[in-house]
């Protein structure tokens, strides 16, 4: 155990010479259908602000698990915006053994295999909580267990690392598939009420590429009654939407 803690730790301190660390609890994972919540406090965070400039790094877990295919991972931070780390990968293999998510990774979790030792891509990038929220308070690692009563587990240590220039999500500007557009225009999506919105779709047709910085991702179009593959489209409704409509994390 204390050669594994080692080696934990020297992972997550790997990615940053500058950076501040903060080591969480573990604990028994839930096997009766509960999601199981494992809370850090962080406090002194310097600068506060997660941005650009400065925000979460890396989540480094060391997870014990007989079926990892039954395991869905995710990050919840101070204001409520919840990452995907990992939904059901693995198989039937085991574990995930000093295991890092982090936007700078090349592999993809769900490319990994067990027990997942190195550093992974989530399925969702840890840049979405670097949204000028204040970092300081508490976060949390939830682990759910989509198939109960049958295998167990255990987190034995879990951490998050905030440093200087995270890396930046991947940013789509072109596409040669039609791209659909939802403008909220500053609304955020909740559950409830619901909130009008404007849906375009951009197309324009085999060959040219689509571009993102095109009119409909800005302003509604006129509604197009008819769709024709040869030219170029830009189609815009007006939908009503809530947080629920979304794919659950």
């Amino acid at each position: 155990m204390k050669q594994l803690l080692l080696a934990f730790l020297g992972l997550i301190f790997l990615p940053a010479a500058h950076a501040q660390t903060f080591v969480g609890p573990g604990g028994p994972i839930n096997d009766s259908g509960q999601v199981s919540t494992f809370s850090q406090a962080v406090s002194g965070l310097s600068p506060s602000t997660l941005d650009a400039a400065h925000g979460l790094l890396s989540v480094c877990v060391d997870i014990t698990h007989t079926y990892d295919a039954d395991l869905v991972l995710r990050l919840r931070a101070p204001d409520g915006t919840i990452v995907l780390l990992s939904n059901q990968n693995g198989g039937s293999g085991q574990d995930y053994t000093n295991t890092c998510f982090t936007d700078s990774a090349t592999t993809s979790i769900v490319a990994g295999s067990p027990p997942f030792t190195g550093t992974f891509i989530p399925q969702v990038y840890l840049n979405t909580v670097n949204n000028a929220q204040d970092g300081n308070g508490i976060w949390q690692l939830e682990i759910e267990d989509v198939y109960p009563f049958a295998d167990s587990g255990l987190v034995i240590i879990w951490a998050l690392t905030f440093g200087a220039n995270p890396p930046a999500p991947y940013s789509l500007d072109s596409s040669f598939l039609p791209i659909m557009v939802i403008n909220t225009s500053g609304q955020g999506i909740v559950d409830d009420p619901k909130v009008i919105a404007d849906m375009g779709i951009i197309y324009n047709g085999p060959g040219p590429l689509a571009m993102v910085g095109h009119p409909a991702c800005r302003a509604p179009a006129i509604p197009t009654p008819a769709m024709d593959s040869t030219k170029s489209v830009s189609t815009s409704w007006s939908i009503s939407i809530a947080r629920a409509a979304f794919a659950p994390l």
